[in-house]
């Protein structure tokens, strides 16, 4: 066998240019080339110097602070008061549908003849839907016209509905002519879908009925109308 001297390990020329190393305050925003062993700045992107490396402690000054606080009481006031608007819009529309419900229940348990034994045999099944503003202008009963009279009569009451929050009837109309402490009974007896229109005691044979529903805040008055013909015909509007 033949035995090689190992190598030592390479040195660093002497003459190798030593390496440059900047301070932090020169690296931040700096591109930097290899030239001849040196670590030199290239074309810098930012500055040096111009920028803190120190975390930014600053917080909101009293003037934002109560900006943000106006911005947000302004935000929140529109956000309610659309809101409110938007609560008795939906309120209202379902006050009406539920009226116009009734009499169609009305004329539907009329025409089908529902419970035509409890009339006899004098009478015709007849049901209805009485409205008294001037006793009471939050509620509507749903009748069985027993005796045919085309009125409401005690024991007649079959269901009371009790109007909530700020919705009222407001007033029964014919003819464009508005009263706000009317009595108003819409019955039909079998086998007729025709209404039979009673106002203050008295048959309305012609024109039609609206009964005017009312949601009532703070001044603020929103209406609509159920629309009866004696035809028969209900519509919301």
């Amino acid at each position: 066998f033949t035995l090689a001297a190992i190598p030592p390990p390479l040195q660093q020329p002497a003459t190798s240019p030593p390496y440059t190393f900047l301070p932090p305050s020169q690296v931040l925003g700096t591109r930097f080339q290899v030239l001849e062993g040196n670590l030199s700045p290239r074309t810098p992107a930012l500055p040096a110097g111009r920028y803190n490396l120190e975390p930014n402690s600053k917080g909101f000054t009293y003037i934002e602070l109560m900006m943000v606080i106006a911005i947000f009481a302004i935000l929140s006031g529109t956000v309610f008061f659309n809101f409110s608007d938007f609560t008795d819009n939906v309120s209202l529309q379902n006050l009406s549908q539920d009226i116009a419900l009734d009499i169609k229940r009305a004329q539907s348990d009329a025409i089908s003849g529902k419970d035509a034994l409890a009339f006899g045999e004098l009478y015709k099944p007849s049901y209805g839907v009485s409205m008294n503003l001037a006793d009471n202008n939050k509620e509507f009963i749903y009748f069985t016209d027993y005796d045919n009279s085309g009125t409401y009569d005690l024991g007649e009451e079959i269901e009371k509905t009790t109007i909530t929050k700020n919705n009222q009837i407001d007033s029964i109309c014919v003819n464009e002519n508005c009263d706000e402490d009317a009595e108003v009974v819409i019955a039909f007896k079998r086998p007729f879908p025709n209404a039979i229109l009673v106002l203050n005691g008295d048959i309305v044979s012609q024109g039609d009925i609206f009964i005017k529903v009312a949601s009532v805040r703070a001044g603020n008055k929103k209406t609509r109308s159920i629309k009866i013909s004696s035809l028969g015909q209900i519509s919301v509007q």
